[in-house]
């Protein structure tokens, strides 16, 4: 018999939309799936419609329970699941038919614990928006990591920026859960960013396919298209100081410079949120944001990478010839803000157009020129291109000319920073 499926969705105050969802969970192909929807205390019609798909199909339970957000209806959820895989929908979006079907045969034929998958964005009515700013957000780029050890997987997607914290877009096994104690964090918003990193970090073997299952609805109003608030920056504070908790128990040897970084993200977006709020709202987290500052600033592996990329920042200052590959969109971003913060700009920029262009905002551009790279170690290469496939062709070039001073965008980006 094939494993059971539990599908777990929080509702609240989603009666225009909480249709589409559910049938869309029904109209699975896979055969073995338990529907739990957590009514957290919904004012609207909400109610009325589970329970009228409880009473019309077996597979369906509900759950009503006070008002305590997504956090605690998804705990509530894993604690009466029966399914031997978890996963979590969102009650305002829906699923291609066979999603389930495909990521269980994924997970079954290869014996993962998580599989990542990839969504598209649609409107208020369900039609494909085709924003690529929104986009970006519900799909991995990079998409030929196989199976991996799921700690290395987060190293990857975090190291290619294809790390997507949003839990509807992963298959989890419920052993995993289980066994880690993994839930939310109760009563704060982009709780998925703690839960995702923590799951793949525990996980023995991690996939990800190139498939867009799931349908994303962008609507006003949602937590996710509404204005930053107070409440984000809290939820970002405790994310950080869970994160840099998580982060410095892990043994040193897995103390990954692209963790740090992460942990970087997320303070950098609770500051710069802070900064955009009015006084009123500021004057309400200023001790969280103090709080999680404190937690970075003693962290152990914020420590050893304060070190790397002090180093770095030496190395970069101090090279005979700094050189970017790559004229592009990118390229122009960092220099500009290497020139807003004061810092050394690049010597010479070298691109395969550069019988196109001769300048980049007064920076020469000039042909690639590996052979030279032989004979120059007190050199730095940084590579000014978005996409990781072509940063790694260009570090393994380098590399093969004997050059080990290639540095991403990226580094040189948090340096700044």
């Amino acid at each position: 018999m094939l494993p059971i499926v539990s599908a777990i969705i929080p509702v609240y105050n989603v009666e225009n939309y909480l249709s589409c969802c559910i049938e869309s969970a029904i109209n699975q192909t896979y055969p073995h799936l338990e529907i739990i929807l957590i009514n957290d205390g919904s004012t609207d019609a909400s109610p009325e419609i589970c329970k009228q798909y409880a009473r019309r199909h077996k597979n369906v339970t509900v759950i009503n329970q006070d008002n305590h957000g997504p956090s605690e209806a998804r705990n509530a959820g894993i604690r009466i699941s029966s399914g031997k895989y978890i996963y979590f929908l969102d009650s305002d979006d829906f699923l291609r038919e066979d999603a389930i079907e495909m990521l269980v045969k994924v997970a079954e034929q290869y014996n993962t614990e998580i599989v990542l998958f990839d969504a598209v964005v649609v409107d208020e009515h369900g039609e494909i928006l085709n924003d690529e700013k929104l986009d970006k957000w519900y799909e991995r780029k990079r998409s030929n990591y196989g199976v991996l050890a799921g700690i290395e997987a987060l190293r990857q997607t975090i190291e290619n920026n294809d790390f997507r914290a949003s839990v509807v877009l992963q298959l989890f096994k419920k052993d995993l859960l289980l066994r880690k104690k993994l839930t939310f964090h109760p009563g704060i918003i982009h709780e998925d960013e703690l839960f995702s990193f923590c799951a793949l970090a525990y996980a023995e073997r991690a996939i990800h396919i190139p498939e867009s299952l799931y349908f994303r609805r962008w609507r006003a109003n949602s937590i996710m298209s509404s204005d930053f608030t107070h409440i984000n920056v809290k939820g970002y504070c405790r994310v950080i100081k869970e994160l840099v908790s998580f982060c410095d128990a892990l043994p040193d040897n897995l103390h990954y410079k692209e963790f740090a970084d992460r942990i970087f993200l997320n303070m950098i977006i609770a500051v710069n949120k802070f900064a955009s709020l009015e006084i009123r709202q500021q004057k309400l987290v200023q001790l969280e944001l103090a709080e999680a500052y404190k937690a970075v600033e003693k962290s152990r592996i914020i420590a050893k990478y304060n070190l790397v990329h002090a180093n770095f920042s030496q190395m970069y200052q101090n090279a005979k010839r700094v050189v970017f590959y790559g004229a592009g969109r990118k390229c122009r971003t960092v220099i500009d803000i290497l020139q807003k913060a004061n810092h050394r700009l690049p010597d010479v920029i070298w691109d395969k157009s550069a019988s196109d262009i001769s300048s980049v905002m007064g920076i020469e551009i000039s042909s690639p020129d590996f052979e030279s790279l032989r004979y120059h170690n007190d050199w730095i290469l940084v590579v000014c291109i978005v996409d990781p496939t072509v940063c790694d062709e260009i570090v393994a070039l380098a590399e093969a000319y004997g050059f080990d001073n290639v540095y991403n965008w990226r580094e040189l980006y948090s340096v700044i920073i």
